[in-house]
């Protein structure tokens, strides 16, 4: 497990649990991005032993979804909570199930281990910002394989905004009015808060960007 440096004022700082030498490695490069690395640990226990001091301790934890010591990812996350993490789920696996309990025990992202850093890095800023979730690609899948109770329209906004289109684009695209979208984003939310009630949890909105037209549902 690696040394704790003293956080960047108003940055993120983020620790990792990985059992993966070689990942740990390669997330190396989110030094390069403004964001602080704190410590990294093969375990759970061995991370809350490397930060054990509130006041060196990261704000963001990133998760591998399974780890060695068939620790559960749920459990984990509810301990990494438990002492002010805000947890990041990293996941090279299909297990759809450990997801969806990942998110229900209060993760606030999960990025797919197979994509760019990008992904992870926007994760980091949004959840950083006080966004209680980060709406990925993987995060979505996993929302529809809750089997939300969502409109036609409401689905496809998801999948939109998933995919990275602001608020503007997915209005345009739909022939929606930039507020209709607004309003079928909050019926997701609602249904997501349904769905996920521990911790009561919002779908980050597609950010906001460019012109837009169209009409109303």
């Amino acid at each position: 497990m690696g040394a704790v440096p003293k956080p960047v004022p108003g940055g993120p700082s983020v620790a990792i649990v990985d059992d993966h030498q070689v990942v740990r490695e390669g997330l190396r490069v989110l030094a390069d991005h403004g964001i602080t690395l704190g410590a990294q640990a093969e375990t759970v226990d061995g991370l809350l032993a490397a930060e054990a001091d509130p006041a060196a301790r990261s704000d963001i934890a990133i998760l591998d979804v399974t780890l060695r010591d068939h620790s559960w990812v749920a459990d984990n996350v509810r301990s990494l909570r438990g002492v002010g993490y805000r947890v990041i789920i990293l996941t090279g696996t299909g297990q759809v199930d450990a997801l969806r309990e990942a998110l229900a025990a209060g993760a606030a992202a999960l990025v797919d281990k197979a994509d760019s850093n990008e992904p992870l890095i926007e994760a980091i800023n949004v959840v950083h910002s006080g966004a209680n979730v980060y709406l990925s690609r993987l995060m979505a899948e996993a929302i529809y394989g809750y089997a939300l109770p969502l409109r036609v329209e409401e689905q496809e906004i998801l999948r939109h905004a998933a995919g990275g289109l602001t608020r503007e684009q997915i209005a345009t695209l739909m022939d929606l009015t930039g507020d209709a979208v607004d309003v079928y984003f909050r019926s997701i939310t609602s249904a997501y808060r349904q769905a996920f009630p521990e911790p009561a949890q919002a779908v980050a909105p597609p950010r906001s960007g460019g012109a837009q037209t169209g009409a109303a549902p």
